[in-house]
């Protein structure tokens, strides 16, 4: 469940995870770029064996079997005040290759010499990326986590699928529709199971809703089929957040730029005014998951054993999994978060503490931001939600508050990290 506020949509809020800096490489899609010719090193303070390194020893051996210049130094060092960490510096050195080479290739090949703590070229990392999205500024988790450093490190990769178990999706949203998985295995419209995964015509994910006899009036709740529109909202939103198109020059960002949303409708909205998910769709959802390619799962929503068999499904065939932990402010965070090869996914306030809200127990596994309307600052997590709509009226982007928006962001998170590093 979540609670809606709609009057306003300045964000500002926190996470206490982020997106570790490492080194980067090379990716079919982008040449990370590095200076022509220039290689940096760092010698080892000592041999194997014990002993000092031999310096000039070590510079001859690298000119003639790699044919480079000799050392540089890098940093110029005190003559009559020594500083901490100046010992470490002294050994770091710059090499000029003359030839046109493949300098990556190069380093890794000198930095297993023995003399060698590490050598790379010298990349040239992009600065800093802002979107264009006209809310960018309003969607203060971005800010809190820095996502602009991070996207200077990795964005989102199209070929990483995040499933949205949820109530559907509004996949013709201006935000959501260039961002939706495309199963080009299928051929739309012609009634045959084409890449015969046993669905037909699942061009844009599945619809497992049926017999459903409390869906309220409009809903699609008869049979299974091959449409996961959204019609109570709740899907939409957290598909905004996990990835909804990012410098586009339309509405929000988010942190999971680039990544593409894999839609799994599981639930409704029903005649008591509620959204609910099943747990048997779920379950069978987590399988479709795994079995068309999803990187990531996320379900914003309370879970029993039967999505567990789905569920560790998923993840034995390397979907990570996160679901909120609940909104219950107890002691409890349901049965999927409690698996120890699932996250658990607690919300946070704008003052990085517990949301007043949230759930907490010993097996949540991180906290995000999840909005928070009695925190003081009367800020919610703006996202995207069903548009027209009779509960949203003319607004194409609404702020909610609840786990259910902190599970999300962390899904995009996961698939950052799965971008860069695809075999993980």
């Amino acid at each position: 469940m979540i609670l809606q506020k709609s009057t306003s949509i300045i964000l500002f809020l926190i996470i206490i995870f982020g997106l570790g800096f490492s080194k980067q490489t090379k990716s079919a899609k982008e040449k990370i770029l590095y200076e022509p010719g220039v290689l940096v090193i760092k010698l080892k303070g000592a041999v194997p064996t014990g002993g000092q390194i031999d310096r000039a020893a070590a510079f001859s051996y690298f000119e003639s079997k790699y044919n480079v210049s000799k050392p540089e130094l890098v940093f110029s060092t005190r003559s009559v005040k020594k500083m901490k960490g100046e010992k470490e510096l002294e050994r770091i050195y710059t090499m000029r290759v003359s030839t046109p080479t493949d300098l990556e290739i190069l380093a890794q090949k000198i930095a297993q010499e023995p003399q060698v703590e590490f050598a790379e070229p010298n990349y040239y990392f992009p600065l800093n990326v802002i979107p264009n999205d006209p809310l960018y500024n309003q969607i203060y988790p971005l800010s809190i986590v820095k996502a602009d450093t991070a996207w200077g490190i990795q964005k989102g990769d199209s070929t990483v699928l995040i499933g949205i178990i949820d109530s559907g999706v509004d996949w013709d949203h201006p935000d959501l529709a260039s961002v939706i998985w495309n199963n080009s295995d299928e051929i739309p419209g012609n009634n045959i199971d084409d890449d015969g995964n046993g669905y037909i015509d699942d061009i844009r994910g599945w619809d497992f809703v049926a017999n459903v006899s409390d869906a309220a009036a409009g809903e699609d709740g008869t049979v299974e089929d091959n449409n996961p529109m959204d019609f109570d909202g709740h899907g939409t939103h957290v598909s905004g957040i996990a990835a909804g198109a990012t410098n586009n020059g339309t509405g929000i960002a988010s942190l999971g730029w680039g990544c593409r949303i894999m839609p799994l409708r599981s639930g409704w909205h029903s005649t008591d005014g509620n959204g609910y998910v099943s747990s048997l769709y779920a379950s069978k959802a987590y399988k479709y998951a795994a079995d068309n390619g999803a990187a990531v799962c996320n379900q914003s929503s309370g879970t029993s054993e039967v999505v567990l068999e789905g569920a560790l499904y998923a993840f034995k065939n390397g979907v990570v999994i996160t679901n909120s932990a609940g909104n219950s402010n107890s002691d409890f965070a349901g049965l999927l978060g409690a698996e120890p090869w699932a996250l658990s996914v607690a919300a946070t306030n704008s003052n990085d503490n517990r949301a007043s809200y949230s759930s907490y127990n010993s097996k949540v596994d991180i906290s995000a931001p999840g909005g928070d309307f009695s925190s003081g600052n009367g800020n919610g997590f703006l996202s995207t939600v069903v548009h027209p709509s009779s509960f949203f009226g003319n607004q194409q982007y609404v702020e909610f508050q609840g786990t259910s928006m902190s599970s999300p962001f962390v899904a995009a998170l996961a698939g950052l990290v799965k971008s860069k590093n695809k075999t993980w």
